[in-house]
């Protein structure tokens, strides 16, 4: 019988054996990426597009991203549907503020068909009106719900601070959603969508007749890359409180600009957050939660675009103990500044980080992500390797550094809500 009081050995691990997709070009504009073997009978086909919200009046490119399989001249949202169920498929579309991608799953022998399918639902288009309507009505009111949550709310602000006179920063109203109309959707999808294809990524073990048709069909009427613009973000610090009726929670946003994985200090900042609020096991989930009964959970990241990258800390605390939360998040933050971790706490948190990227590069599926994360910022897979020998090696003095240089309290954004 297993001796469950017994932990397994611990392995070093030097670095992790990537497997890189193949790369073409599709009409010498277009990086189509390949991940041929490992996917059994299933394949993912990601399509992305230069049709991010900073691209779009608010809500419209989100619109038209939700509505993507809303209908042709020919099928119904609801045949479109359901032929895409028959053929075992299923299909997502995520936009962020800078692309919108179009993700196919589904088996291999229906990869041609499915694809075609999709394909001429996506350019072919019309928004319908009443599934405009249907859509508007349901997300006005998913919009209203949202308004209620003091979490919400705090994420909207936090955002609307850190990122003022930008298009990343712009709070969505209720009346926006009375600017959404057909024809701007219409337009959107002419402007950015058919025809502007930028990305293709493929995993599965596909016929290279199959992959070389999908080839001579995303190829066709294909129109000039759009380029993204780019913006400037201005620091900003401040400290504000927005009351919310009836909410016996607050909701607490705290972080800066900073910066994304091509910086010179992400990896080593990576470790210091990781330290900070990035697990279970981190220093503000043992002050905030372990010890004083606060909250559920509370973390910290670092989020990302290929424009910027900012540090960020959230959790929801009971009213009453809201000052003497954000006191001690502020604590934990300075404690890092004037006191070298010890080499026990830092063990632990190499033991993670290094699992964490074990456990997120284990599979195809996995290891395509791993490979477009970087491959976005022009990196390749020795960023990794990099990565590994940065958690291996960073030394505790170094990590009060980072802290000392990144961390002060006086250039935090801080918002709370409740």
């Amino acid at each position: 019988m297993l001796d469950r009081s017994i932990h397994p050995n611990l392995k070093d691990i030097k670095s992790i054996d990537f497997v890189a997709p193949r790369k073409f070009n599709i009409g010498n504009k277009i990086d189509f990426f390949w991940l041929q073997d490992g996917a059994g009978e299933t394949f993912k086909l990601d399509l992305v597009f230069p049709a991010g919200t900073i691209l779009s009046e608010k809500l419209v490119a989100k619109f038209a991203a939700d509505l993507l399989l809303s209908g042709t001249t020919e099928k119904t949202a609801a045949r479109l549907h359901e032929e895409i169920d028959l053929l075992g498929g299923f299909v997502q579309m995520d936009v962020t503020a800078e692309e919108l991608v179009v993700s196919m799953y589904g088996l291999v022998n229906h990869f041609s068909t499915l694809l075609k399918l999709v394909w001429n639902a996506i350019n072919e288009v019309v928004f319908p009106e009443k599934e405009l309507s249907d859509q508007l009505k349901t997300s006005r009111q998913r919009f209203l719900i949202a308004s209620e949550k003091v979490n919400v709310l705090a994420r909207q602000r936090f955002m609307e601070e850190l990122l003022h006179g930008t298009p990343f920063g712009i709070r969505t109203v209720l009346t926006d959603f009375d600017e959404v109309s057909r024809e701007k959707l219409v337009a959107f999808h002419s402007d950015f969508i058919k025809g502007r294809l930028m990305e293709v990524s493929l995993i599965g073990h596909i016929d290279e007749k199959d992959v070389d048709a999908m080839i001579e069909l995303l190829s066709e009427s294909q129109q000039p890359i759009v380029s993204v613009p780019r913006y400037s973000f201005d620091k900003k610090v401040i400290t504000t409180h927005e009351p919310k009726e009836n909410s016996v929670q607050s909701a607490i946003r705290i972080g800066k600009l900073l910066f994304n994985r091509t910086h010179k200090d992400y990896m080593t900042f990576s470790v210091v957050n990781t330290v900070l609020g990035g697990y279970f096991g981190s220093r503000l989930m043992t002050s905030l939660r372990e010890e004083k009964g606060y909250t559920y959970g509370v973390g910290s990241g670092v989020a990302q675009s290929q424009q910027l990258g900012y540090f960020f800390i959230s959790t929801e605390v009971g009213n009453h103990v809201r000052e003497e939360a954000l006191k001690l998040i502020q604590h934990e933050m300075q404690r890092l500044q004037q006191e070298e971790v010890r080499e026990e706490e830092l063990d632990l948190v190499r033991n993670y980080m290094l699992g964490q990227l074990l456990k997120g590069s284990d599979g195809p599926f996995a290891m395509m992500d791993r490979f477009l994360t970087v491959n976005k910022f022009g990196l390749d897979f020795s960023y990794y390797d990099r990565l590994i020998h940065t958690i291996k090696t960073i030394s505790p003095k170094e990590i009060k550094g980072i802290a000392q240089k990144y961390l002060s309290w006086e250039d935090m954004i801080v918002v709370s809500v409740g």
